[in-house]
């Protein structure tokens, strides 16, 4: 039976609620706003199916296990891939790798899984879609954690039944699901995605609600964390814009990592205590393939931009290679590159959302807080920039630009005093 000692030990994935026979185990949201399991120990039969399935309690790092997944590549092929339709970069949250590989496995008429918004807005969860259309409410970046639901027991029929299934999720989830399905199914595409953390859903409302109110915002649309948008005073792509989309036109936006919830996200302020000891990172997920932003790219290859919608794509099994392959054309950019080159620059490929000092006492006061308004503003006042810090962030960006014009300065006297 799951006993939760602490709450690190879980990672929210539904593995040992989808493996349960009686049944008796049920997801339940916490103060913090994270599912935790809960088991009807009247009806549990020790069977110890939950206890074999966790990813947290069988993580690699710590167990000792082996990936689950066939034809491992210990040095993974990786690729920086930019889809060719301009339309379909632009509604991505990088480069459009997610759709690439989803479209031709609904065209070989199989199912894809993935992450998308409810109604309102207020909470994300699993879905599947066997249509090209179906695929838009999965594309762009959610920064919450989604609810699985039944979504593992729905792959494990369409994979029995033989069709081909790509799974999307985040790294512990894809770890659930592969340890949930108790075998290896050949029809299966794992896809995870570079993952910093999953922020608190709670957190995410109250910072919602408050903001629809401030901007008079009704009837949205459509929440984008990661918009597209070209800054005309630098002269360059902006990937991390937020934005609310109403049947209007957009009615806000700004950047993700200037918002409340931004900073608070960024900073793992209100993460899920799993993410600051991810079973699944580093490529033990048992993903077939890791999508993400490549960032850091210009290092590398300086004619490639990772502000303009750049994935990269980390092919960790034969699998997800042969998958990848097969969808290569469909890129109008793509050069391979290395393991070594698309780490450095993306925490998500690693483990290193640390616990943040102050999550207890912003906890304490954001639960102790009445409304959504009183709720957002504690939000509001841990994440502010303290005076001293956004005065040396002013002069450091004030010393970049006039040592970027001072650059371009001696570079044009050199062309000059070379003819």
């Amino acid at each position: 039976m799951i006993v939760l000692k602490q709450k690190e030990d879980c990672c929210g994935c539904h593995a040992c609620e989808t493996v349960c026979p009686k049944k008796c185990i049920a997801m339940r949201v916490d103060s913090e706003g994270f599912l935790y399991p809960e088991t009807d120990a009247s009806l549990c039969i020790a069977c110890g199916l939950c206890e074999r399935v966790c990813p947290v309690l069988n993580a690699p790092s710590r167990g000792g296990n082996t990936v689950p997944a066939e034809n491992f590549y210990e040095e993974p092929r990786v690729f920086a891939a930019q889809c060719a339709g301009e339309e379909l970069r632009m509604a991505s949250a990088s480069g459009g790798a997610f759709t690439v590989l989803a479209e031709r496995v609904i065209g070989n008429g199989g199912v894809v899984f993935g992450a998308r918004w409810n109604e309102d807005f207020t909470e994300v969860f699993h879905a599947w879609t066997d249509t090209l259309d179906g695929l838009a409410a999965f594309r762009g970046s959610k920064y919450l954690q989604s609810r699985i639901g039944g979504a593992f027991e729905k792959a494990r029929e369409f994979l029995r039944a033989g069709r081909e299934v790509m799974f999307t999720g985040t790294p512990c989830q894809i770890a659930g699901l592969r340890r949930a399905l108790r075998r290896n199914y050949p029809n299966l595409l794992a896809v995870d995605i570079a993952c910093h953390s999953v922020p608190s859903p709670k957190a995410w409302r109250a910072f919602f609600a408050d903001l629809l109110n401030r901007e008079r915002i009704a009837h949205p649309t459509d929440v984008r964390f990661r918009k597209k948008v070209f800054d005309e005073k630098r002269g360059a792509w902006n990937c991390s814009k937020f934005s609310v989309e109403t049947a209007a036109g957009t009615a806000f936006c700004a950047p993700l990592y200037g918002t409340p919830f931004g900073k608070g996200f960024g900073s793992g302020l209100f993460s899920r205590p799993s993410c600051h000891d991810c079973p699944a990172k580093s490529r033990t997920s048992g993903s077939d393939v890791t999508i993400g932003d490549f960032w850091g790219v210009e290092k590398y290859f300086p004619d490639l931009k990772s502000s303009e919608g750049l994935s990269v794509v980390i092919c960790n099994t034969e699998r997800g290679n042969a998958a990848f392959a097969a969808v290569k054309t469909s890129f109008g950019v793509l050069r391979e590159a290395s393991y070594a080159q698309a780490v450095p620059a993306n925490g998500g490929l690693r483990n290193e959302t640390r616990r943040h000092q102050k999550r207890e006492e912003f906890f304490a006061e954001f639960n102790a807080a009445g409304t959504p308004a009183e709720a957002a503003a504690v939000i509001r006042r841990f994440t502010k920039t303290p005076f001293l810090r956004r005065a040396r962030n002013f002069v450091f960006r004030r010393a970049r630009r006039i040592l970027a014009c001072a650059g371009m300065l001696a570079k044009l006297l050199k062309r000059e005093l070379s003819q």
